[in-house]
């Protein structure tokens, strides 16, 4: 069965109770939640009350300490039944390398599966 998933932004801002709530009856039943900045666990938090299912993002860029930034994004999901965490590899900094960009990436993901939140 299909239904529609909203991409919440570090720039949305809070997720207030009554706009989850119109996401649900518009038929939306999925929230992506971006894990840098300070709505994250609110977003999630009030999107699991109203029953939306969970999914979460770790905006990868290149020229940041990768490691550090996948595990803050852990961090802020840890708790919630978020049934993704999806590695935004889309920065076109050019402050890097490709072969500097693809160790990055490998680095991100085996934070991700060494996790055990």
């Amino acid at each position: 069965m299909g239904y529609l998933a909203v991409d919440m932004s570090s720039w949305s801002g809070e997720l207030t109770e009554k706009e989850a709530r119109d996401l649900k009856a518009y038929g939306v039943g999925k929230i992506l939640v971006n894990t840098w900045g300070p709505w994250t666990r609110q977003q999630l938090e009030m999107g699991q009350r109203v029953g939306l299912l969970l999914e979460a993002y770790c905006y990868l860029y290149f020229d940041f300490d990768i490691e550090a930034r996948v595990r803050a994004a852990l961090e802020a999901i840890r708790g919630f039944p978020v049934e993704c965490l999806w590695l935004d590899a889309e920065d076109d900094t050019m402050t890097v390398g490709a072969g500097e960009i693809v160790r990055k990436l490998h680095q991100a993901v085996e934070v991700v599966e060494g996790w055990n939140g």
